[in-house]
């Protein structure tokens, strides 16, 4: 909490969110960090279902629309959210995700994801991908968005996580 306050982001993303789970000691993360960041907006999906990450984005504006979507997966379900955040009069297609599964599971999430993605504008992708630089699952989403690390960083063999922009963004 301390950190995210002296950063100040304007949008965090949150994985393993979800309140049932025992690792976690069943506690609603999104709802603490909502509760001691005044002025933020937050937006937690997939609602708890066994087996399924949390995937919770937190704004600094307005979150004017937000669903969660499923994909295929043969380990855990894989669930994104995905919210509209109004900046001014700019609208940002935001995508938060923690897929799991086979390679056939990954490659199903991220179809269904690109999809959504190449259907919008102004968007900012984001999450632990569980994929590394050197996949097709990476390749997929830098073929339409910008690897934000990689903007003004070396590549780091073992990232899992990542923020992938638009390129209206760079």
């Amino acid at each position: 909490l301390s950190i995210i306050k002296s950063v100040n982001p304007d949008i965090i993303g949150l994985q393993e969110s979800d309140t049932a789970r025992i690792s976690g000691d069943n506690s609603d993360v999104v709802r603490y960090f909502a509760s001691r960041l005044p002025g933020y907006y937050s937006f937690y999906g997939p609602r708890t279902v066994t087996g399924t990450y949390g995937a919770a984005i937190l704004s600094k504006f307005p979150i004017i629309s937000a669903e969660t979507f499923f994909t295929y997966s043969d380990e855990d379900e894989i669930g994104t959210t995905q919210v509209q955040i109004l900046v001014g009069s700019t609208v940002f297609n935001v995508f938060n995700n923690h897929p799991a599964g086979s390679g056939d599971a990954k490659l199903a999430h991220m179809q269904a994801l690109m999809t959504r993605v190449n259907a919008s504008t102004n968007v900012i992708s984001m999450g632990d991908f569980n994929t590394r630089e050197d996949t097709l699952y990476y390749n997929m989403s830098v073929a339409t968005l910008v690897d934000s690390w990689r903007e003004i960083n070396p590549p780091v063999p073992d990232r899992i996580d990542f923020i992938f922009l638009d390129t209206s963004f760079s």
